[in-house]
């Protein structure tokens, strides 16, 4: 029980954090730009199912439905979720400004290539 209260205080934190990082209008737009090409809807597709994913498995744990009875399972998976948050605060505070609900991309705006995002560069070339 503790486990799935702390999962779900993980998915408020998820969107009280994306609130607070997007900054200005085109930080909460929902509209994408020409560049996207459809990954903005992949994502808030992912997204979505996810969290109704983590919602259903509460449900499905009360009739007995997939019932792992295993703490270490449920720990495991809240660990997963903590991670998984702090790599998307980590990536979003490095963006800044830049930060967008969708892909978008303003004049000034540069390539990030520290933090979290110098080890995708690593590993899109091949080098990690």
């Amino acid at each position: 029980m503790t486990t799935t209260v702390l999962a779900y205080l993980l998915i408020v934190c998820y969107f009280i954090i994306e609130r607070l990082l997007r900054k200005g209008e085109k930080a909460l737009s929902l509209q994408p730009s020409e560049s996207d090409q459809g990954s903005s809807r992949i994502l808030w597709i992912s997204g979505l199912l996810s969290i109704l994913l983590a919602l259903l498995a509460s449900i499905l744990n009360a009739i007995q439905i997939g019932d792992w009875n295993g703490k270490y399972i449920d720990w495991i998976g809240v660990v997963v979720m903590l991670g998984g948050l702090s790599l998307r605060y980590w990536a979003a505070k490095t963006l800044g400004k830049f930060y967008t609900r969708t892909l978008q991309t303003i004049e000034e705006q540069q390539i990030i290539d520290k933090a979290p995002y110098s080890l995708v560069r690593l590993f899109t070339a091949g080098l990690l």
